[in-house]
């Protein structure tokens, strides 16, 4: 399920966007002695999803060193922290258009920083790139937005598909964050998984911020799944983890999303995230600019390249 270089695609719609807006003379027809154009980028930069932020950042970097110096002349990056939520991803929203004036947006990527600014970037016409999977809401926004991932639907429903029919799991219990984001990782993994034959034992949610999932986790021991769902990410992630093994499930054969493999649970939790199965977006080919761009992203930040900081 996993798919560490599975990059192209965005790649080549990136270029392929960055190539029509150029060719439309939007972008780089400006000589560089007349006012450079201002591309905003919302990510989180801080928070629990922080880490996400930085592959964002990371790709960006690599691709605005791709430019020919006259184009890096012409462009001036806006760079605004959303922390994936709501209120600071509208109030950056808000200054990105009115105070900065931007016409183009890389971001945001959660579903809880994007469908809130939807109305803003929508009425005043600004073409915004979701970097993150889109939920059904984000799916069908209006003519200035774009995602270039597969929606959250797809990934679970062959999520569920391989947990029926390649591990046999039959009794599958989901333990998810609540918000956008987490619902809509519930909801699909439940209908697909059910309507493959197996049954959801048990859902239980919890707030990101929440520090003791215990009450949840034992209402899910309870109705003894063979297996669980666990959505959700950062530092919240680790502190799951931990207490469904002092909680002792046992052999519980473990899903996720692809929060498990941020860096901060491979280095904190190595042994707990062992196992874990989830799924990716990606190519199953991997192309030369596939392999150029996770060999100039190991060159530079010496680690594997991440879909997100391709996309």
């Amino acid at each position: 399920m996993d798919s560490r270089l599975a990059i192209g695609g965005a790649i080549a719609l990136a270029i392929a966007l960055i190539a029509a807006l150029s060719a439309a003379g939007w972008l780089f027809s400006q000589p560089a002695s007349q006012e450079k154009v201002k591309i905003g980028v919302m990510a989180p930069f801080s928070g629990q999803t922080a880490w996400w932020g930085e592959y964002i950042r990371q790709g960006i970097e690599i691709a605005f060193e791709e430019l020919p110096e006259k184009e890096k002349q012409n462009i001036e990056l806006v760079w605004e922290d959303d922390q994936c939520l709501s209120q600071p991803a509208v109030s950056a929203a808000q200054k990105l258009v009115f105070a900065d004036g931007v016409k183009f947006v890389i971001g945001p990527l959660c579903n809880e920083s994007t469908i809130p600014t939807e109305e803003i970037f929508e009425g005043n016409k600004i073409i915004s790139l979701t970097t993150g999977l889109p939920n059904d809401k984000i799916a069908s926004m209006g003519a200035y937005h774009f995602s270039f991932l597969p929606e959250i639907k797809e990934l679970m429903k062959e999520l569920a598909k391989f947990a029926f029919e390649k591990k046999e799991s039959r009794r599958a219990a989901i333990l998810y964050i609540q918000g956008d984001y987490g619902f809509e990782n519930y909801y699909y993994f439940k209908k697909y998984f059910e309507d493959s034959g197996g049954k959801v034992v048990s859902e239980e949610s919890f707030d990101i911020s929440a520090t003791d999932v215990k009450t949840q986790i034992a209402k899910i021991k309870a109705q003894n799944p063979d297996s669980i769902l666990i959505a959700s990410y950062g530092p919240n992630l680790i502190l799951v983890l931990k207490q469904i093994e002092e909680a002792s499930l046992g052999a519980t054969q473990r899903y996720g999303i692809n929060a498990f493999e941020a860096q901060q649970v491979l280095q904190e939790a190595p042994l707990l995230a062992e196992g874990v199965i989830y799924p990716k977006a990606g190519s199953n080919e991997a192309t030369q600019a596939m392999l150029d761009y996770a060999e100039k992203y190991r060159e530079k930040f010496g680690a594997e390249a991440d879909v997100y900081s391709a996309n």
